[in-house]
């Protein structure tokens, strides 16, 4: 959905991956299997850098880990490389961003920087010791846009990718009890 400023967590993608971060950090992983998982659920976004979000992708997840004690020396020098290369600062430019948006970018990249450099201080990270509860009870109903034909939408699907789909609401579909329902 675009960005709304400057700041390293001024995008959809920021804020989904943070929350991404924050839960994924819950499992009993090494560091390198969390940021495998965390790839594979932002393909595109952490494996091309043609990518309008793969230099947020890189950034924000070395600021997570970074802020978490989690150390991923292969994640901050890429961070770094982004920082020194400005090619984040190109990426938003290319988007947009206009130049006092650009400065206050870039002092916050610089800023990250001096964090990266930084030892990393490592914290105990709480992991689950059980299967969480489920956040569903029996009767909840889960609603959810589809098309004519049946079809739902991915939720998180960026801006970009939903433009390039031929996908229009007609009515609502739902699950209930793990039985799937629509209304076309």
């Amino acid at each position: 959905m675009g960005s709304w400023g400057a700041g390293l967590y001024s995008n959809d993608i920021a804020l989904d991956l943070k929350s991404a971060v924050a839960a994924i950090v819950k499992l009993p992983f090494e560091s390198e299997q969390l940021i495998k998982m965390l790839a594979e659920a932002f393909t595109e976004e952490a494996g091309r850098e043609t990518n309008e979000e793969y230099t947020t992708f890189w950034l924000v997840l070395a600021d997570q880990f970074h802020k978490r004690g989690i150390d991923c020396p292969d994640v901050f020098s890429r961070s770094l490389k982004i920082i020194d290369s400005h090619s984040d600062l190109q990426m938003q430019e290319s988007l947009g961003m206009d130049a006092k948006e650009l400065k206050k970018r870039e002092k916050y990249l610089q800023k990250l920087r001096s964090k990266l450099c930084q030892p990393v201080i490592e914290k105990p990270r709480k992991t689950l010791k059980k299967p969480q509860s489920l956040l569903l009870k029996q009767g909840d109903v889960i609603l959810f846009p589809v098309s004519s034909d049946g079809k739902s939408i991915n939720s998180y699907y960026t801006e970009s990718e939903f433009q390039k789909l031929s996908w229009n609401q007609s009515n609502w579909g739902g699950c209930s009890n793990c039985r799937l329902w629509a209304c076309v």
